[in-house]
């Protein structure tokens, strides 16, 4: 279909979901809204990847990439702030400008992407999605993306809970801290363009397990000390060291597969991620109760997850 049109699709159906979860007030629908919202969502990565490597020169796509995974960082900033407004007016507010942005962000993509030519489509060779998901290095990466997602989504998931409980602090407070925590995303996954781009050209490897490295030091020290102030510094290091590894990954099949099988290799490997944000959470969850509410066992498995991940990397093939 190419990757303007599944972008076009993808938006449409994120946005009239949005605007739908504004509407309604069954707990049943809310579900299946969201299962539809996830449908839309899901085709984005895959087909903004496959735009990436359409539309620029291979050396420039790991910068652009990374470039546009800035984007998720902003974009928690102005949930925190602007977000959190609206919302406190009314919450279904907060879907209707969901739905809006989405839907200025479909009018971009149409008036401002080039289409897909007919050019690319003669030169790119039909190559099956069998033989995509038989590459070695796509379920490598879809296993180093599971590991990642799950330190990232589950510190992200369960650091409002730590905090609050254990310096007593109200949500508001929680929410300030993990606002610093999104700028030091935006500052990390900014920065891993530009460090990859000129200092770690093809050096990938040792970028991811040095950010992984640092993510698990600051994950573990965060649950053996007794300090708001260092706490805080150590949620922006997790933020920033975290979204570094992730987007240094989530780029590397720009610069180590061919353009033809870019698209579905993202869509694999993404998937991976998907599945280690929706097992994190859970997995946090079983490990706290099981320690009686203790949080230190639950942040050393995502510490050791990452660190997994990270050196996982070493069995990738350049």
């Amino acid at each position: 279909m190419g990757a303007k049109k599944v972008l076009l699709i993808s938006l449409a159906i994120i946005s009239f979901f949005s605007y739908m979860f504004g509407f309604v007030s069954s707990l049943m629908l809310f579900v299946m809204i969201r299962f539809g919202a996830g449908l839309g969502h899901g085709g984005y990565p895959s087909s903004c990847s496959k735009a990436v490597a359409e539309n620029f020169d291979k050396k420039k796509r790991v910068m652009v990439q990374s470039g546009i995974l800035t984007t998720s960082g902003i974009g928690g900033i102005l949930a925190f702030t602007l977000g959190a407004n609206i919302i406190a007016m009314n919450w279904r507010y907060g879907y209707f400008m969901l739905g809006t942005l989405f839907l200025v962000a479909f009018f971009c993509i149409l008036f401002l992407l080039p289409k897909d030519t007919k050019l690319i489509k003669q030169e790119t060779k039909k190559i099956s999605f069998v033989e995509v998901i038989k590459n070695v290095n796509v379920l490598k990466l879809f296993v180093i993306m599971l590991l990642l997602n799950i330190t990232y989504y589950g510190s992200m998931s369960w650091l409002p809970s730590y905090l609050t409980r254990t310096y007593s602090l109200s949500l508001g407070a929680a929410g300030a801290i993990l606002a610093v925590n999104s700028v030091s995303q935006v500052i990390g996954s900014f920065l891993t363009g530009v460090i990859l781009s000129k200092w770690f050209v093809g050096k990938q490897k040792a970028f991811i397990i040095i950010c992984s490295i640092v993510s698990a030091a600051s994950i573990y020290t965060l649950v053996h000390v007794n300090s708001v102030s260092i706490s805080l510094v150590l949620v922006a290091l997790i933020g920033m060291f975290t979204i570094s590894a992730f987007t240094a990954t989530f780029t590397w099949p720009q610069y180590i597969f061919p353009k033809e099988i870019i698209g579905s290799s993202v869509g694999i490997i993404n998937t991976g991620g998907t599945l280690g944000g929706f097992l994190a959470p859970m997995i946090i969850g079983a490990l706290v109760e099981a320690a009686s509410g203790s949080f230190s066992i639950g942040f050393i498995f995502l510490a050791i997850s990452i660190l997994i991940g990270g050196f996982g990397t070493l069995l990738v093939k350049d």
